[in-house]
């Protein structure tokens, strides 16, 4: 009995962190993020198994799980992905949780590659305090005209 009210307590936190889980409050990238609730949902999937069905009930159960997990994700990641959210979810039928994940995934890569690392200028700060922008080096002029914000 005392085991059982123990594991409940776990599948209790368990739910409450899956509920909560936002990528831009913990700070994580989407893969981080996915495999922070792969994690729980495997860890409640211990608590919780299927072989407690008959295979064809089990089956179903997966399946809506599996839907239940795609929208968790969805619903946790960053708000600079809403447009391909909104696009994933008026997709018919829905695409699988992997599919999902590998969309967002490819797009936070994509978002990387292209974002101008190091086109800015570096704030200083000047013996009086006030904050100076450092001059642009030669390669960061070059590269800033290479993509067009022409330095």
């Amino acid at each position: 009995m005392y085991a059982h009210a123990r594991n409940d307590v776990r599948i209790y936190e368990l739910y409450q962190e899956i509920s909560h889980a936002k990528q831009e409050v913990l700070n994580l990238s989407v893969a981080e993020f996915f495999g922070y609730l792969q994690s729980r949902w495997e860890e409640l999937a211990q608590y919780e198994p299927m072989s407690d069905f008959p295979a064809e009930t089990a089956s179903i159960v997966v399946k809506r799980l599996t839907r239940q997990h795609t929208f968790q994700f969805l619903m946790g990641l960053k708000i600079d992905f809403e447009p391909l959210r909104i696009q994933i979810l008026n997709t018919s039928p829905m695409p699988s949780l992997y599919e999902v994940f590998a969309t967002i995934d490819s797009e936070e890569r994509r978002r990387r590659i292209i974002q101008p690392q190091g086109l800015l200028a570096t704030p200083t700060t000047s013996p009086s305090g006030g904050d100076i922008p450092s001059p642009p080096s030669h390669s960061v002029s070059f590269a800033g005209v290479l993509f067009g914000y022409g330095f």
